[in-house]
């Protein structure tokens, strides 16, 4: 009896928010996508059969596939980027490691934001951070460990001279080292 007055409470708030609350079964893939955004730039989830590019309560690590159960909420109204859905995770149903030999495509771009952005100042643009002499951070998510006979050209991208796709493998821990450029 308690469970169906739960449900009758839930559903009667959900009915008076206008939103609609679904779940749905999700895949993501083992690395995050680069996305040109509304205003800047930025990495996001992949998801090759929903529509997911954030979700409330996951923690992502790159280099593992997940199988998730997600409650969807339809925006009512829609958010002015075009933003249809919010997502929130309920509970993962597979993680899984991808072999270390599995090669993906990432885009690296120095800046977040756009040229004229208005953006003053230059370390808020920045979108690498450098760890050590062959080590990276990029967009505070994802270190990228650059091989000697890369370094230079990668150093390019670093100094905000231009953004370039790259072929990665993955490592551990949110760590990727760059294989070549494409």
């Amino acid at each position: 009896m308690k469970w169906t007055i739960f449900g009758l409470t839930l559903m009667c708030s959900i009915i008076m928010n206008g939103q609609n609350v679904s779940f749905q079964t999700i895949s993501i893939e083992p690395h995050l996508g680069f996305q040109n955004y509304e205003h800047f730039k930025r990495l996001v989830l992949i998801s090759k059969d929903g529509e997911a590019e954030h979700i409330k309560g996951f923690k992502f690590e790159w280099g593992f596939t997940y199988k998730l159960r997600v409650k969807v909420t339809e925006l009512s109204p829609e958010l002015s980027d075009g933003t249809k859905y919010d997502f929130e995770l309920d509970k993962i149903i597979s993680k899984t490691k991808v072999p270390e030999s599995t090669t993906f495509n990432l885009f690296i771009d120095p800046h977040v934001y756009y040229k004229n952005s208005g953006v003053d100042d230059e370390d808020l643009n920045k979108t690498l951070k450098l760890v050590n002499d062959r080590t990276y951070l990029y967009f505070d998510h994802v270190e990228i460990i650059i091989p000697k006979n890369l370094i230079s050209a990668f150093n390019k991208i670093a100094n905000g001279k231009l953004g370039k796709a790259g072929e990665f493998v993955y490592m551990s821990n949110n760590r990727i080292r760059l294989v070549r450029f494409k």
